[in-house]
């Protein structure tokens, strides 16, 4: 059986396969931190966009939560403050970007506009059943036709 080397702790830490299961609870344990500290009608608008520093960046996506969010300066950095995970922040920096993404809201598709069948159209659709001896096609064509502008279901 053969030992391997010992190795040191900051060497398994800064290793490329552990460093992003950190940098994940990292930034997991600064998203908890601010959910706490503002308030839920300003998150909406607002996405965590680095930690580096002492200053922490926020990238929101309109003016209004910008300024709400400068004006409350002071006091979300004493409540981000009491958590460990920003024990070194020292500033808020706010951003705005319109790209910030957010929950996709549905949209429903624009309605189609069906076109009208030109005047010539119901002309012929009308010929056509009049010629033809099947009474029920003959009606379906004619309805057809109706749907065309002319409320007249007997042809010219």
């Amino acid at each position: 059986m053969r030992y391997q080397k010992p190795v040191s702790l900051s060497m398994i830490l800064g290793s490329s396969q552990l460093s992003p299961l950190l940098r994940n609870t990292l930034r997991r344990e600064h998203m908890d931190a601010w959910q706490s500290a503002v308030d839920s009608t300003l998150r909406a608008s607002c996405q965590l966009a680095s930690f580096h520093d002492g200053t922490l960046t926020v990238c929101t996506d309109n003016q209004t939560t910008a300024s709400q969010l400068r004006y409350l300066n002071k006091i979300v950095l004493q409540q981000l403050q009491s958590h460990s995970v920003f024990a070194s922040l020292r500033k808020l920096r706010v951003v705005i970007n319109t790209a910030v993404q957010h929950a996709p809201t549905t949209t429903k598709p624009p309605i189609k506009q069906h076109e009208r069948l030109s005047q010539n159209t119901i002309k012929h659709l009308k010929n056509t059943a009049k010629s033809l001896a099947d009474p029920e096609l003959s009606e379906l064509l004619l309805r057809l036709a109706s749907h065309g502008g002319q409320t007249d279901m007997k042809g010219k």
